[in-house]
């Protein structure tokens, strides 16, 4: 996301100036501190909104996670939505015991 707490710093700012709320739109949320992941998901929510203007169902639901790798043996997952409950990434990649929240706007990404 980038250096420490600036994900909780932008989702303050977000909530003090209403920004991303009811929109897909990034303005008053990204800072150039910001790394891929946040861009990533926003522009993913963008493409199921234009999904979704073209009849099609859409959803995008995400988690938070943090991800420990130390060595190639000793790795760990912890959801931070749910106080940091041990969860996993299975045999085919996929994000395995986490939380998951339906991301409707920007703000919830």
């Amino acid at each position: 996301f980038g250096p420490p707490h600036s994900m909780a710093e932008a989702e303050a700012a977000a909530a003090q100036s209403g920004a991303g709320s009811g929109t897909s739109s990034d303005d008053g949320i990204v800072l150039p501190e910001h790394g891929f992941v946040l861009r990533s998901g926003l522009a993913a929510l963008q493409a199921m909104e234009s999904l979704e203007a073209r009849g099609a169902k859409a959803l995008l639901h995400g988690s938070m996670v943090e991800l420990s790798i130390l060595s190639f043996t000793d790795q760990s997952v912890r959801d931070l939505l749910a106080d940091w409950a041990v969860c996993f990434v299975d045999s085919e990649n996929h994000l395995q015991g986490a939380e998951q929240m339906e991301l409707r706007c920007a703000r919830d990404v």
